[in-house]
This record gives C-alpha cells, sequence and structure tokens, in this order.
C-alpha cells in the first residue's frame, strides 16, 4: 500500500511503499546526514554530542550541538558567559595545540622524495594535519564572528 510523505530534507511530498523511508531520493538522504553529522565547532565529522553551558554548572537547559570528539573534550567543563566566548576559548586551544602561531618550514616534493619510506609518511602526515587544523580554525573563527 502506498504511503505519502514529505521528505525531511527538500520538504518535497513523495509516494513510497517502504513504510520507513523517510527521504524522496539517495541524494537528499546523503545531503541530510552530511549537515547533520558535522560538528557545529570546526565543521569535522561529529561523533558526540555537546552540551552548549555544560551541565557541571547548574544548566538546567538541554541546549546541545553536534561536536567531534577533540572539540567536545577541548572544551570539557568551560563555564561561558556566551556562545561566542566558548568559541573563542576552543579557537585558543587549537591554536595552542597544533601551535599554529609558529612557522613551519615548506617542504618541496622533491626533498620529501629524498626521504626514507616511514619518513615521507611522517612528513606528509604532519603537512595534512596541520592543513586541517588550519581549516578548522578558521571554520570556528568565522563561527565566532558570525555570532557577534
Amino acid at each position: 500500500m502506498p504511503v505519502n510523505r514529505t521528505c525531511q530534507e527538500c520538504s518535497t511530498r513523495f509516494e513510497t511503499s517502504n513504510t520507513r523511508r523517510v527521504f524522496c531520493s539517495d541524494r537528499c538522504k546523503m545531503r541530510y546526514h552530511r549537515i547533520a553529522l558535522t560538528c557545529w565547532y570546526c565543521g569535522e565529522r561529529a561523533e558526540t554530542i555537546e552540551h552548549i553551558f555544560p551541565q557541571k554548572h547548574g544548566n538546567g537547559s538541554g541546549d546541545t550541538v553536534k561536536a567531534c570528539r577533540e572539540c567536545n573534550s577541548a572544551l570539557g567543563a568551560f563555564a561561558p558567559t556566551s556562545v561566542e566566548e566558548r568559541c573563542i576559548h576552543l579557537a585558543q586551544r587549537l591554536r595552542k595545540r597544533y601551535q599554529l602561531d609558529k612557522p613551519i618550514p615548506e617542504w618541496s616534493d622533491d626533498e620529501i622524495a629524498e626521504l626514507g619510506h616511514n619518513l615521507q609518511s611522517a612528513v606528509r602526515g604532519k603537512i595534512h594535519e596541520r592543513q586541517r587544523a588550519v581549516e578548522r580554525f578558521l571554520f570556528l573563527t568565522a563561527r565566532a564572528r558570525t555570532l557577534r
């Protein structure tokens, strides 16, 4: 028996015989999950739910956002007076952890090729980690600016 539904992503009406189906297409399903599973603070993949105002400080509201493990644990029980202050605190923690204030040496592909296999992997891994940290930091500072 066909059932008329509204897509959870695009609000388009569709007909389905599967009673569990909530998206009109695979495209809407993927778009919904990509946005729904993103860390509110840094834009990485979210694995946890973070209380904006920590329960430890007696906040009765259940305001939560999706967050990656690193952002959630870095914020810990930090008691902010605003969400903007929480974003600024997290940005400072990321800057310190990944030493974003310090310059790093530039490596050319030829220089990396001269290294042994294990050292090549380590250098490329550190370069990639640094790039991700910079992207997360920029996402976070942009988020803090929008809250002002």
